[in-house]
Parts: C-alpha cells; sequence; structure tokens
C-alpha cells in the first residue's frame, strides 16, 4: 500500500513538472519557433524516459504473470465448485419456497376462473325483465 502511495506521488510530482515545464515554455516571451524546437525537445526526452520505463518493467510484468498464472489455474477449479454448489443451493431453495406458492397460485386462480364462469352462467340463466322483450 505504502509503495503504490509512494509510486502515485512519483507519477503526480513527474505529471505537474512536466505540465509546468510546458506552460513555462508556452507562456515564456520567445520566438513560436524557439518555444516550438523546445517543446519538442522536452517531449522527445519524455518519450525516451517512457521507453527506458517500458523496457525495465516489462521483466517485472512478466516475471508477475508467471507468478500469478499458476495461482489463477489453482483457484479455477475451487471458483467452479463454489459456484455450482451456489447453484445447487439457489434450485433447492427455489424448489422449497418458490414452486409451492406458484403451485398454490395457479390453484387459487383455477377456482377464482371457475367461480367467475359459474356467475357468468347464472346470470345468462336469470330470467329477464319484461319490459326488455321489445326493445
Amino acid at each position: 500500500m505504502r509503495e503504490q502511495h509512494s509510486s502515485n506521488s512519483a507519477n503526480s510530482f513527474v505529471i505537474g513538472f512536466i505540465a509546468g515545464v510546458i506552460f513555462g515554455l508556452l507562456y515564456a516571451p520567445k520566438k513560436g519557433e524557439e518555444t516550438r524546437a523546445q517543446l519538442k525537445e522536452i517531449l522527445e526526452a519524455l518519450g525516451e524516459q517512457v521507453e527506458g520505463v517500458k523496457e525495465k518493467a516489462a521483466p517485472v510484468v512478466e516475471q508477475a504473470k508467471q507468478e500469478i498464472t499458476p495461482i489463477i489455474e489453482e483457484m479455477k477449479p475451487i471458483v467452479q465448485e463454489e459456484k455450482e454448489r451456489i447453484e445447487s443451493e439457489v434450485r433447492e431453495k427455489v424448489e422449497k419456497e418458490v414452486e409451492p406458492k406458484v403451485e398454490k397460485a395457479k390453484e387459487e386462480l383455477d377456482h377464482a376462473v371457475q367461480a367467475a364462469r359459474e356467475q357468468v352462467r347464472e346470470n345468462l340463466s336469470k330470467r329477464r325483465p319484461q319490459y326488455f322483450r321489445g326493445v
């Protein structure tokens, strides 16, 4: 954690320094050609530094990959096993808790539909008042 903090501080310092140099050059009372030449030199130097850092970091990154790969491979079956266990638990809970409630709701809906049908039949079979007869 401390290394990350110092790395972030160093990066922030370098970025701030570069931005300061660029703004200083842009606002300096020099000809445009001179300012552009100075900016070009600074950017070339910065590009060389970036390349140097990349070259130094490449072996470290490769070593980290080599060290992490076996750990990841070792964890894959553990993660798969845990995933399957969780899926199994979820299926069991659905079967135990949800499915009975769904079945009960279906039965209640069937009863409600049947009652509504009976009500409609009863209403249709009732005798209508006489005053509707001639209409």
